[in-house]
């Protein structure tokens, strides 16, 4: 074979969302994501201050929120003698930095975006994977390609899944636009055979560089070394290490799954994996990203990088449930397509310490299954794929794809999940676990 070693890169444009003081008597009011001039500068409104804030390179306007808010101090009517004039300068105030809130592109609560609602759902369980999957597919077609500098680096012995590499990106991008997304997008592909290469090429890749080169946090060699053998090469990760919001992702590749595995076949792999750094994106910005990490946190493997913050606040069950279900619906081009990947999902990772697949059993995995305990190497983890992948698709069904990154981008601000889940739907998640564990328990126990 002769060796070939392809780039493909395009750009793909998002709406971002981030902070002297411009009169708005005259100006209309900036556009949020739109781009700004001086970092730090304020638009006001009767309802709406607007804050300029830099994101990676670029500096867009956000809606602005007062960190001090909550501190401002009571007037007194009493009288306080001046204090004595000190000759030495006083010190000037550290400027507070804008609180900064990242996009969510629907209002909230969602609609209902079809016949199905929390209500009659469980007499519509046939109905779910198809109107999930129009619901992703609806949205696609009505968003624009974000603007995101995109590189896809293929290995020069490596054949890609897909014939057209960048498709199952772009209509992820698509799918995610008008939500924060990475700054940039890296994707390393390779298969056993380009191990060597992989590693060489890492080593170049400026998010990698940036955090500390190839041993660094994005853990390089442990990934790409989880390309074992030609047909044990098949996993992939993707995530946001870089606080600037650089993305990164690897995806090993196995002839074998590409051949056979509708998941692989259709691109699933790379729209799964590309929602995670999506997932992370959420977090850019927020008051913790880059600091360093706590005891609890380091001993769970996580980080105050936007990928560990989302993995330590959001429920496993759905950090993976929401990639897999997503991601794939998203890439697959038709229902026919989608149907063959989703015929064995529920039962397709299976779990050998957990039998118990009853409406009880999953309220309770649902209502129970936080970080840090469901990590990794915790064997419930995997119990997102399938089971979570059906429970997003029941949201997908009843209020569309976006509101479960909504969902997401709510717990950046500090929400606890049942308090953004009520906000998103308009029920509460006591309410809504058991409706959703039952259809679930009935979908899974007809997955043949």
């Amino acid at each position: 074979m002769s060796k070939r070693r392809t780039y493909v890169v395009f750009s793909v444009a998002t709406a971002l969302l981030i902070g002297s003081t411009i009169s708005s008597v005259s100006a209309a009011a900036p556009k949020i994501g739109s781009s700004c001039k001086k970092i730090g500068a304020l638009f006001d409104t009767p309802g709406t201050r607007f804050v300029c804030n830099k994101e990676g390179k670029k500096l867009v306007w956000r809606t602005w929120y007062p960190a001090a808010a909550k501190n401002t101090s009571t007037t007194s009517t009493a009288t306080t003698p001046a204090p004595a004039q000190s000759k030495t300068p006083a010190a000037a105030a550290t400027p507070l930095k804008p609180l900064v809130q990242n996009p969510i592109p629907i209002t909230l609560p969602a609609a209902q975006v079809g016949t199905i609602s929390f209500e009659n759902i469980t007499q519509h369980i046939s109905d779910i994977p198809r109107a999930a999957w129009d619901a992703v597919q609806k949205v696609i077609a009505a968003n624009s390609l974000p603007s995101i500098p995109t590189t896809i680096a293929v290995g020069p012995n490596t054949t890609p899944n897909v014939s057209d590499i960048s498709v199952p990106f772009q209509k992820t991008m698509k799918l995610w636009s008008g939500f924060r997304q990475p700054s940039t997008y890296y994707a390393l592909i390779f298969n056993f055979q380009d191990k060597d290469w992989a590693l060489k090429k890492a080593a170049t890749i400026p998010a990698v560089i940036k955090s500390g080169g190839i041993n660094g946090p994005d853990g390089m060699p442990g990934r790409i070394a989880a390309c074992a053998a030609p047909t044990q090469c098949s996993s992939a990760n993707s995530g946001i290490e870089d606080p600037d919001g650089a993305g990164l992702g690897q995806f090993g590749m196995d002839p074998a799954h590409n051949a056979v595995d509708p998941y692989f076949q259709y691109g699933g792999i790379e729209g799964h994996e590309y929602t995670h750094s999506v997932q992370a994106a959420q977090f850019l910005d927020t008051p913790n990203v880059g600091k360093p990490a706590t005891n609890l946190q380091r001993q769970h493997g996580l980080s105050n990088a936007p990928s560990g913050l989302y993995e330590g606040v959001v429920p496993c069950w759905m950090a993976e449930g929401q990639a897999n279900f997503n991601g794939t619906a998203a890439a697959t081009s038709t229902f026919d397509e989608y149907s063959s990947w989703r015929l064995h999902m529920p039962k397709g990772w299976p779990n050998p310490d957990f039998t118990d697949y009853s409406a009880a059993s999953l309220q309770k995995l649902l209502e129970t299954d936080m970080p840090p305990d469901c990590l990794p190497p915790a064997s419930i983890y995997k119990m997102g794929y399938g089971i979570g992948a059906l429970v997003i698709e029941e949201l997908t069904a009843i209020a569309g794809p976006q509101s479960d990154m909504a969902l997401v981008t709510l717990m950046s601000r500090d929400l606890t999940f049942a308090q953004a889940f009520e906000k998103v739907y308009g029920i509460s998640w006591a309410k809504a676990a058991p409706i959703l564990a039952q259809v679930a328990a009935v979908e899974y126990a007809a997955t043949p």
